[in-house]
């Protein structure tokens, strides 16, 4: 089980030329071919001026003297990929000349030093998994099979399972908290600092740790949060922000956020998030927002994306390459640049999902399985 050692955090990896050739030729990009971001139909001299078109975020003020030339040309192309397995850094695809070129819309953001961090693209998501005998069952299958990072949430009521099962389980495996990286979510009711404050203070208690790796917000649903929406984010974000700076949480990031959600944080919060978690599947190919968190140095996670597997343009796939029809589609998602967040219990499917790193999608299926978006969505927002 090779993938196993590649899902662990912090060690070192070897890397094969074949394994990136490999990987470069199925990142879908070719300078023979049109982007959304850097088009070739935009001079070299105006990409960084395109993105800026596109997303309305302006140039980083150090930069804007610089020749945008060179902020477009001076790269090794060879850089900017990684192998298959090398999961951690899963956004490094994105071009240098925009990352180093644009910044989120505020020249007062501290950046958060998420980019810099092992993280690994897989991870288990413990949504609907409760009952400490499946929570035990889920997390020592996943740590058996190399899961390092593992998602859950404050309305989830697994929180307190999760803590005793890695209180018991993570020492059995020869780990200790170092070695797991542990996601969790407001509460979608949270609409004030103190409401923030206490929901990251239980989680912290339920747990059975001194910190959070990342946290996520909501955008505040009506229903349940009366008031404006924008004041409300702004207010719950800031609590956030205060526990980034006091490193009880080591990041920070939102949940669900659309376009204009995301760029309305951006344009207003201190920390940039540094992860979003969003729906993303063949049905629901979203690029725009994909683009976005590139520029803006954030990592995008994908959920729901199982429920496409009957299409039979993956189960075509699934036959030729000799896999199942859910591995191909986290494959196409991977390869995309975006962490994946598959569910399950079942110790046999938790070690098929994590069983993706042995093949690689060929460009033109990429294209095809691209071009089934049908901006369909199978979550309220």
């Amino acid at each position: 089980n090779e993938y196993k050692s590649y899902l662990s955090m912090g060690k070192k990896r070897s890397v094969c030329n074949d394994n990136i050739h490999c990987y470069k030729n199925d990142r879908n990009f070719n300078d023979d071919e049109d982007d959304d971001i850097l088009s070739n139909s935009f001079s070299k001299k105006r990409c960084v001026k395109a993105v800026w078109k596109k997303y309305k975020v302006p140039l980083k003020d150090n930069h804007s003297s610089t020749n945008e030339d060179e902020s477009c040309d001076n790269y090794d192309e060879q850089d900017d990929y990684h192998t298959p397995h090398d999961h951690h850094n899963y956004h490094s695809s994105s071009r240098k000349s925009a990352k180093s070129s644009m910044l989120s819309p505020s020249g007062k953001h501290k950046n958060a030093p998420f980019a810099k961090l092992d993280i690994p693209v897989l991870g288990l998501s413990t949504f609907r998994i409760t009952g400490y005998k499946l929570v035990h069952q889920a997390i020592n299958a996943s740590l058996a099979y190399g899961y390092r990072l593992f998602d859950t949430a404050d309305h989830y009521h697994n929180q307190r399972d999760l803590g005793y099962a890695f209180s018991e389980l993570l020492p059995q495996h020869g780990l200790g908290r170092k070695d797991v990286y542990l996601i969790t979510k407001l509460n979608p009711s949270c609409s004030t600092y103190d409401d923030a404050l206490q929901m990251v203070e239980r989680s912290l208690r339920e747990l059975k740790t001194d910190y959070l790796d990342v946290c996520l917000m909501y955008w505040p649903r009506p229903s349940s949060c009366p008031g404006d929406e924008h004041s409300i984010v702004m207010e719950c974000y800031r609590a956030l922000e205060e526990l980034y700076d006091s490193r009880v949480c080591r990041n920070i990031g939102v949940y669900k956020f659309d376009d204009y959600q995301l760029m309305f944080l951006l344009r207003k919060c201190r920390v940039v998030p540094t992860m979003l978690q969003a729906e993303f599947h063949p049905y629901l190919y979203q690029k725009n927002l994909m683009d976005i968190c590139t520029i803006n140095s954030i990592r995008m996670q994908a959920f729901c994306f199982i429920k496409v597997v009957d299409d039979p343009v993956i189960v075509h796939l699934a036959h030729k390459y000799r896999k199942a029809p859910s591995q191909i589609v986290l494959r196409w998602i991977i390869q995309h640049g975006v962490g994946i967040l598959p569910k399950s219990k079942t110790p046999s499917h938790i070690g098929e999902n994590a069983d993706i790193f042995d093949f690689c999608l060929q460009t033109k299926d990429m294209e095809l399985i691209n071009s089934l978006n049908r901006d369909q969505r199978f979550v309220g927002v």
